[in-house]
């Protein structure tokens, strides 16, 4: 069925354009278009009440008084600083291997993946080189042609019952930059022009000048940019209303990751961030699974996180 779903997805590029706290003006108007027009005294009554104190959110929550707000009042909310990203499809995983492929349950994740615009790549190639390819690893669900990703969502489908589980939110490309950046800043530090990445020798004041200029716009970000797109994704070109989050700790014992998780706030702050609520009932196409029914009474922990839209 994922290859179904990528099948029918449009083959050109697809812009996604992001800025500070996007996802709250996204959620606001995907509850009005829902439910249909409300003031602003019946929107701080409503499970999105704490995204109206958004800043980006705030003119529009003042100009309105008391009168009903249209869904696409929220749409219309666009500031002049954003930043453009190029989202492609993949799939992940397979029948075998599951626990590798860290898949909750055996067969295929469908990837969505925020790759760099042309206006990073460029910055990126003057300062190392059109072959420089250090900050992702292609044994993880990155883009295989000219994309650079930054991150990736991988998600689970269950097409009898509209229901979708975002396995994972994650990014190589953060992670190795900051690394290298703070082996430049001792490499400074000891005056130093060059230090050591991988095989390679970088010169330091051009890591030192992407990360602290190119990249960091970005460094901020990436974790609300991506979890925006994936849901954006789910809800519009899916038509999916019920996503399912992971919790920290039942996501890693499902996806059979060891001693060294991911990092912690991607599961506890960020789904909070975003309205999902917790639960103790997790979809049912995974925690009635073989698999999973096989470890659930070991599971000391059982929360989820779901958003219905």
């Amino acid at each position: 069925m994922i290859r179904e779903v990528m099948g029918s997805l449009p083959k050109e590029r697809t812009l996604f354009w992001y800025f500070k706290d996007r996802y709250a003006p996204y959620l606001l108007q995907k509850e009005l278009e829902e439910r249909g027009p409300r003031t602003v005294g019946e929107l701080k009554r409503c499970r999105f009440a704490k995204l109206l104190q958004k800043t980006v959110c705030k003119p529009l929550v003042s100009q309105a008084g008391n009168r009903p707000v249209m869904a696409n009042e929220f749409a219309a909310i666009w500031p002049e600083v954003s930043k453009p990203y190029v989202l492609t499809v993949d799939k992940w995983g397979g029948l075998t291997d599951f626990h590798w492929n860290q898949t909750s349950v055996p067969g295929w994740n469908l990837v969505l993946q925020m790759n760099f615009s042309n206006e990073h790549d460029h910055e990126y190639r003057c300062l190392f080189g059109k072959d420089f390819d250090h900050f992702e690893f292609y044994s993880h669900p990155v883009h295989r042609g000219k994309r650079n990703t930054l991150a990736w969502a991988r998600i689970d489908l269950d097409f009898n019952e509209g229901v979708a589980l975002i396995e994972e939110i994650q990014t190589d490309w953060i992670r190795e930059a900051r690394d290298a950046f703070k082996d430049a800043t001792e490499a400074r530090k000891a005056k130093k022009n060059t230090f050591k990445l991988w095989s390679d020798e970088l010169d330091v004041g051009r890591m030192c000048t992407y990360y602290e200029r190119v990249l960091t716009s970005h460094t901020e970000q990436w974790a609300e940019a991506m979890l925006t797109a994936a849901v954006s994704f789910i809800r519009d070109e899916l038509g999916f209303k019920t996503i399912f989050y992971h919790s920290y700790e039942t996501g890693k014992s499902l996806k059979h990751i060891g001693r060294r998780g991911p990092p912690r706030s991607l599961y506890t702050e960020l789904p909070k961030k975003f309205c999902f609520e917790e639960t103790d009932q997790g979809p049912q196409f995974v925690v009635t699974h073989k698999e999973v029914r096989r470890m659930w009474k070991k599971l000391k922990y059982k929360k989820w996180f779901v958003l219905n839209l």
